[in-house]
């Protein structure tokens, strides 16, 4: 503490006046001078003395205890100070650990929606191919629609497939070839349309 420093000499100074008029006192009374070793002690300025060197100590421990609420103070405003940074850095680090995830998450959703067109647009192109090739293999128009269902239907990427004829005569919608579906196997006719008409009628 500066300040206590600055006040030791002083003390130091108090404190050997006050061991020299012990020194003073004790020679007096060994030479068998009790008076002089009196009119000492009356002077008064032992205990002056005494005064000073206490109110000197006192003062330095005011110094200190005013230096000690001090640095209290300062560690506990930095204490403040380092919890608000602590909070701040907490928060902005869950704001962007949320913008991190968030974004994952979208990016995750576009690359599996991707992903879904693309395998859609590979059986489309399958189903494609593979009625191309039939066209050419087989010349018959029922075996090669059948064919062409099967084809529809064997990936799984549709559940079934027919392919209907409008009946001339009787207007109606007729199957001409199916996939091996129970629920597209039933007798009758399908979906009946008036003669001469375009709208179906349910």
């Amino acid at each position: 503490n500066p300040a206590q420093q600055r006040l030791l000499p002083e003390l130091r100074r108090q404190l050997t006046e006050k061991l020299a008029l012990h020194q003073q006192m004790i020679g007096l009374r060994r030479r068998n001078d009790p008076q002089a070793a009196v009119n000492v002690m009356t002077a008064g300025s032992g205990h002056r003395l005494m005064d000073d060197i206490q109110n000197r100590i006192d003062q330095m421990q005011d110094d200190e205890k005013k230096l000690l609420q001090a640095r209290t103070a300062e560690a506990h405003d930095d204490a403040e100070l380092l919890t608000g940074i602590l909070i701040v850095g907490s928060l902005l680090s869950l704001s962007i650990l949320s913008a991190v995830f968030l974004h994952l998450v979208a990016e995750v959703r576009r690359r599996r929606a991707s992903e879904l067109r693309l395998h859609r647009v590979n059986q489309l192109f399958y189903i494609l191919s593979q009625c191309n090739q039939t066209i050419v293999r087989i010349g018959e128009v029922a075996p090669l629609l059948n064919k062409v269902c099967a084809i529809t239907v064997e990936r799984r990427f549709f559940k079934a497939a027919w392919v209907g004829l409008v009946d001339d005569e009787t207007g109606e919608l007729q199957p001409v070839a199916l996939s091996d579906d129970p629920s597209l196997r039933f007798a009758g006719p399908w979906l009946p349309f008036p003669n001469g008409g375009d709208e179906p009628s349910f």
